[in-house]
């Protein structure tokens, strides 16, 4: 039962932290640029890796609320560059493809 709530802690933590990078991105424009994907990412890995190393044995459940923040940043990083991915590939002229049928 002690990994059922570290499990409950780290989803509410993750949701949580999802939804409010959702209602980031849909208030604010220029958080959905491939600058601030790549730096939520970026950023969320190193502070899960410092938390992993500063709170593992420590402070388990602070561990897992701390790494399920990171993974809802993360996430959300992920996210915008798969957009923004996906959006070069398959515009016809600024994109990758650039072939004149389409």
């Amino acid at each position: 039962m002690h990994w059922l709530r570290k499990g409950a802690v780290f989803m509410v933590c993750c949701l949580g932290t999802a939804v409010m990078m959702m209602l980031l991105m849909r208030q604010y424009d220029a958080a959905l640029t491939a600058a601030f994907g790549l730096a939520a990412l970026a950023s969320s890995a190193v502070m899960s890796w410092f938390t992993l190393r500063r709170w593992r044995l420590a402070a388990p459940l602070r561990c897992v609320a701390g790494l399920g923040i990171c993974a809802g940043i993360g996430g959300a990083g992920l996210y915008i560059l798969a957009l923004h991915g996906i959006v070069c590939l398959f515009t016809p002229r600024s994109g990758l493809i650039s072939n004149p049928l389409f």
